[in-house]
């Protein structure tokens, strides 16, 4: 997992010299954990939440995608047809993974919303005989809840960073805004498990630390930040 040094150390040394994690469209503003939205995985739930959410419209969605060595969607690989384990190890090598990605999504109408919203709670990185077995049986086989009970593999913490203005997703402040107190650094916690040879899993486990604009220009850098797949 690459270390993530924020970019306000940056601006600090340049001017010393200069998701509840929401998807939507059309309209709809990027919210941090708005309320009544699911904000764990469903597994760190207790099965009468679960029940709670589903009758308000959320709904649990596992999907898998493949990506490339710059965490970037990798479509070509996605939309082949024969992926033997052979393939598959190949790929690997090449430094492509197959990722399995857990949401809640819910009916955007439900919630006075435009287009369907999102919430990314968690992760599975598929170790490459993972991955050839998922093609083999059948890719539905690796779509499964993961299991990190009782594994022996004790998780780390690791984040999932955000930039937030007044309450709504935001791009970086620039270097005229540092004095700006609306800005908020939100790191969004995920418990990291590391099973060997290449297989990983991040699970949202609700917790969220929040900086304003000056503790983290304060603080200067951020580690243990799990990579921004697109």
């Amino acid at each position: 997992m690459k270390r993530f040094v924020s970019f306000v150390l940056m601006l600090v040394l340049c001017t010393m010299t200069s998701v509840v994690v929401a998807e939507a469209l059309l309209g709809d503003e990027y919210e941090l954990n708005p309320e009544g939205w699911p904000d764990r995985f469903w597994g760190y739930m207790t099965p009468e939440t679960v029940a709670e959410y589903e009758a308000m419209g959320w709904q649990k969605y596992r999907g898998m995608l493949w990506y490339d060595p710059n965490a970037e969607y990798a479509k070509e690989v996605d939309q082949m047809a024969d992926l033997t384990s052979e393939k598959i190890q190949d790929l690997y090598n090449q430094g492509y993974t197959c990722h399995v990605i857990y949401h809640w999504l819910c009916d955007g109408r439900l919630l006075g919303k435009h287009q369907e919203q999102s919430v990314y709670v968690g992760r599975r990185i598929l170790s490459p005989q993972e991955a050839g077995e998922a093609y083999a049986t059948g890719v539905s086989n690796a779509l499964v809840d993961p299991v990190y009970e009782n594994t022996g593999v004790e998780p780390s913490v690791e984040y999932y960073s955000m930039w937030f203005y007044n309450g709504k997703e935001a791009a970086e402040p620039k270097d005229n805004e540092l004095d700006d107190d609306n800005y908020k650094f939100v790191r969004i916690e995920y418990d990291a498990y590391d099973f060997g040879y290449g297989a990983r899993l991040y699970l949202r486990n609700g917790n969220v630390v929040e900086f304003s604009l000056k503790e983290i220009l304060e603080l200067g850098s951020v580690d243990y930040e799990i990579v921004h797949w697109n």
